[in-house]
């Protein structure tokens, strides 16, 4: 690996950007405090962009990669989120390297609030939750709005900003999977990346890089438990059984235990789709006369937070670079809850009328066994039971093989997606989004197997047909 550049208090760059001190090391290289000398001192953050790249003609390329893959990052303009001002080569002592210039934000990370409050025996009451809810939620619509998803929320990277006491959200993960496509396509090489921190990101993110706005409000729900138990989400969380423990830490108020029961659903389908869908159902934010947040529920933890989980402003720990070797090494994976791995590749739709199907056949059948146990003590019961069960049973559709035409272009929508190599459950989230934006009205709801639906479920599997031809031209 190409060494991190080491510049020093006074080092200018770009005869622009004064160093002022480190900040912290992560999987981008050095993060440096900065003051801009164009713009009377303004103090900014220097990253270090892709440090495994060296040579000009690559730095070039990278530079390019960066500004092509991450173009939208320069157009987000939000008063809670840093700027990005540009992407900076420079050569210091010989040497080439890039650094992605941002704003800088006076402030402490909620994490690092969260430990001093521990300090005094102390955690974020449900009051102070709810309004960072009201006061985040909104960058989480206008940035996925833009297609964008920031991939890597926790409480050490959201900044409680000084001057106007709102949350600023911080290291978009986004740019450092492009600083991995940047290091791959130059080099060539396998790059090992993690983007995310265990236990904030839901497992569909963290083992197969799938990533949607509900990715990022599971995210938000991990930071709020984190924030009201004083426990690292990690902790809370059991893999073995897909399940949080967190009720034993805190108590909540109905509304709110509901909402972040949702938000950390295990199947993304399941969980709220927007930062709208969650603020429509947030409750108001309750205020005492000195207009702070006032305490719901409160609960005081003895138990802080591992200092090792402690990172300093900006400081780049999720991303990690690691080049594979010839060697073929087994990686050390934590154990799943047994899945059906194609349950989120069928639309729920599919699913629910499966099961619908089965609830009702058992039913049926076990009506059968009550009439003939109350009808007949004797002799023909055998008799009438078979027959009676028999018949019930082949006037039930068979689910495999209801409505033929429906479940024979399912089968070839899945046999097409896998001709031309596209993810089902992408393809399917795609075919989601235009599906609900065609019928607002809905509000996200799951289509269920009743008779007012039919329509809309012939209708979601035509626009899927339409879509996936579009993508095969």
């Amino acid at each position: 690996m190409i060494e991190s550049s080491l510049l020093t208090p006074g080092n200018i760059l770009g005869n622009r950007y004064e160093i002022v001190r480190e900040l912290g090391r992560g999987g981008f290289g050095r993060t440096y405090l900065a003051i801009d000398r164009n713009k009377f001192g303004e103090q900014c953050v220097l990253k270090e962009f892709a440090p495994q790249v060296s040579g000009k003609d690559d730095l070039i390329k990278a530079k390019e990669l960066f500004e092509r893959e991450a173009g939208v990052l320069y157009k987000l303009q939000h008063p809670q989120i840093p700027a990005f001002r540009e992407l900076l080569r420079v050569n210091e002592r010989g040497a080439e390297s890039l650094f992605l210039i941002q704003d800088y934000i006076e402030g402490e990370t909620y994490l690092k609030r969260l430990n001093h409050r521990l300090s005094q025996n102390r955690v974020f009451n449900e009051g102070e939750v709810i309004e960072l809810l009201h006061k985040l939620l909104p960058v989480l619509d206008y940035i996925h709005r833009l297609g964008v998803i920031h991939r890597d929320i926790s409480p050490d990277n959201i900044i409680y900003r000084d001057r106007d006491r709102l949350p600023i959200l911080i290291d978009f993960g986004c740019v450092k999977e492009v600083a991995a496509t940047v290091v791959y396509q130059l080099s060539h090489a396998k790059v090992e990346t993690r983007i995310g921190k265990q236990g904030y990101a839901p497992e569909e993110q963290m083992m197969r890089g799938k990533v949607s706005p509900s990715s990022d409000l599971y995210a938000v729900g991990a930071t709020a438990l984190t924030l009201l138990t004083g426990k690292d989400a990690n902790t809370l969380y059991n893999p073995a059984e897909a399940s949080w423990d967190w009720r034993k830490y805190v108590t909540l108020s109905p509304e709110l235990t509901a909402i972040i029961d949702r938000l950390l659903k295990y199947n993304p389908q399941h969980r709220y789709q927007s930062a709208q869908e969650v603020l429509a159902v947030l409750p108001a934010v309750a205020n005492n006369s000195n207009g702070m947040s006032r305490s719901v529920h409160t609960f005081v933890s003895t138990n802080s937070i591992p200092a090792t989980h402690v990172n300093k402003i900006s400081q780049l720990k999720t991303l990690e670079f690691s080049p594979r070797s010839n060697t073929s090494v087994a990686p050390t994976t934590t154990q799943l809850p047994t899945r059906d791995p194609n349950e989120w590749k069928k639309p729920a739709w599919q699913v629910t009328k499966v099961m619908s199907v089965l609830f009702f056949t058992c039913l049926a059948i076990s009506g059968v066994v009550k009439w003939v146990q109350a009808s007949d003590p004797i002799g023909t019961v055998t008799k009438q039971f078979n027959n009676a069960t028999a018949s019930i049973v082949n006037s039930i559709p068979n689910p495999l093989k209801a409505q033929p035409s429906v479940q024979q272009r399912q089968q070839d929508l899945s046999q097409k997606l896998k001709q031309l190599n596209i993810p089902a459950a992408k393809f399917y989230r795609q075919v989601d989004r235009e599906f609900y934006a065609k019928h607002p009205e809905l509000n996200g709801r799951m289509l269920t197997t009743k008779a007012e639906d039919e329509k809309l479920r012939q209708e979601w599997q035509d626009l899927a047909v339409e879509m996936l031809a579009k993508r095969s031209r």
